[in-house]
This record gives C-alpha cells, sequence and structure tokens, in this order.
C-alpha cells in the first residue's frame, strides 16, 4: 500500500538539535513527497512558534504536531487541540523538582517559566529555541498552571536516574528523554502517536499509509503507529528495536533515504539493523 502521510521529527531527524537548518536532500525529498501528493506532517517536541519558520521553509500546509503530541495546530497556527497536564500535578512536579535540585519549566501561552533567576538551564532552552522565559518563584504556589508539557534539565549522567523517579512518582504520566539534556513529561495520552491519528483520520488516511520517522523516546508511539515506522541510525537501540526500519543517521540524511525508499515507484526498500 502506498504513502499518503509522513510524520517527520525535527531535532536529530531532520535537523541538528536546537536548529533551523536542514540539507538539501532533506528539503528536495519532501518537496518531492508533496508533488507526489504525499501529505507531510512536523511532529515535535519543540513548541509550535519555535517550529513555525521550518514549517514556512518546507512549504507545509498540513497541521503540526508540537509539544510531544500534546497540540495540533493547523496550517495556520490556530490551535485545534490541546491536553495539559491537571494543575494539581503540574504544580506538584514543579515543587518536586524543587526539592529534587533540579531546573523544571513549564509553558504558559508564549513564554516558559522557572523558579531560578540564574539558571543555566533555561539559558540553553533560550538559546535553543529563542522563546522568552520568565523566572517566578511564585510557580510553586501557583494553583492554575496550564501546561501541555512540563521539561525536566539535567546532566547528562543525572538524567536516567531522574527519569525512573519521575516515572514511579507519576506512573499516570510520559516521561522520556529526549535531545540532551531534556527529560519531557505529558500525558500518557498526549503522545505523537495518538495526534498522528487523528491527523490521518482527518485526512481519511489508513494507518497503513503512513510513515513516521524519528529518532528519540517521544517518537516511540507514532513509529508505533504508522504502517511505516523509521528509526534514525542515531537513535538509541530500544528506539530501533521497535521500528520496522532503520534508516541512515542525521549526518548521512536518513530521513531523506527513508523517504525516498518508501514513498516513491521504482524504490526497494530494504530494512537494516
Amino acid at each position: 500500500m502506498s504513502i499518503k502521510l509522513i510524520a517527520l521529527d525535527l531535532d536529530g531527524t531532520i535537523v541538528a538539535g536546537g536548529t533551523h537548518v536542514f540539507s538539501k536532500k532533506t528539503a528536495d525529498a519532501v518537496k518531492k513527497a508533496q508533488e507526489n501528493g504525499i501529505k507531510v506532517c512536523i511532529a515535535t517536541g519543540r513548541p509550535y512558534s519555535y517550529t513555525e519558520k521550518l514549517y514556512q521553509m518546507l512549504n507545509l500546509d498540513t497541521y503540526m504536531i508540537s509539544m510531544c503530541g500534546a497540540v495540533i495546530s493547523d496550517k495556520n497556527g490556530k490551535v485545534i487541540f490541546q491536553n495539559n497536564i491537571s494543575s494539581d500535578i503540574a504544580k506538584d512536579i514543579v515543587n518536586y523538582s524543587y526539592e529534587l535540585g533540579v531546573h523544571v519549566q513549564v509553558f504558559q501561552g508564549s513564554e516558559f517559566q522557572y523558579i531560578h533567576k540564574d539558571d543555566s538551564y533555561a539559558n540553553v532552552y533560550f538559546g535553543r529555541c529563542g522563546i522568552v522565559g520568565r523566572h517566578t518563584k511564585s510557580l510553586l504556589k501557583n494553583d492554575d498552571i496550564k501546561t501541555p508539557k512540563v521539561i525536566i534539565m539535567d546532566s547528562d549522567e543525572r538524567r536516567p536516574a531522574l527519569v525512573e523517579k519521575y516515572k514511579k512518582r507519576y506512573p499516570h504520566l510520559s516521561v522520556n528523554q529526549s535531545l540532551p539534556p531534556y527529560i519531557e513529561m505529558i500525558k500518557t495520552d498526549a503522545t505523537k502517536g495518538n495526534a498522528l491519528k487523528s491527523i490521518a483520520d482527518k485526512y481519511g488516511i489508513k494507518r497503513e499509509e503512513v510513515m513516521a520517522i524519528g529518532d528519540t523516546g517521544i517518537d516511540i508511539d507514532m513509529i508505533k503507529f504508522a504502517g511505516v515506522g523509521v528509526a534514525m541510525g542515531n537513535s538509541e537501540m530500544h528506539i530501533k528495536d521497535i521500528a520496522d526500519f532503520v534508516t541512515l543517521d542525521l549526518a548521512h540524511d536518513g530521513a531523506a533515504l527513508a523517504i525516498e525508499e518508501f514513498c516513491f515507484e521504482n524504490s526497494h526498500p530494504v530494512p537494516t539493523n
């Protein structure tokens, strides 16, 4: 069955982490897919405001998945779906993180909020995303936090253990490492996979006609959902293990290669291990 919808993760899949730079091969593959009537959508952990530029650069006119699947926007940027973490849970995450001494941030409107004024991780996020952050200790007492995602940041050495701590405390949330130094927390049903299913349903496209390409834990659900789930060569092994196919890494235009192999006539896709 032919592919009619492609979902592309951004960081580590078609762009280097935190940038807007994609290769000519990627741009050409996306353009060719569109010329062949295939819809291409972005599925990212980034906020919409930091993804809009890439969306325009690739000349896309589809729905966009952002915030790890917790938000779906239309081609004009209008939010058509947002799945927020409950305010009481968000407040507990903020206070628990404060007790652990780790950076925590929530997203309210067009800004992110964090606790400490001199927070190097907040500067890292601003440097990558260009989104204005606001430090406010009152976040610890805020009973009305409306956020689709909570981000924790810490060192490479501490993140795996922190993930386990948060998973144990919040079993009803999805907790995954993504691009270093991030740990991303969303509701268990606010995944890229569920968002991709919703978009496919809106277009009347069957699961078997969907391809998804990603590289981190937050991509697992959409890789599993898609008829053709592709893991990048730079993915960790547990991502590769659940994929239908493993392509080359970002540096070797793995996403473009997968699109070429699976989406166009006269292609002969060969799985890699």
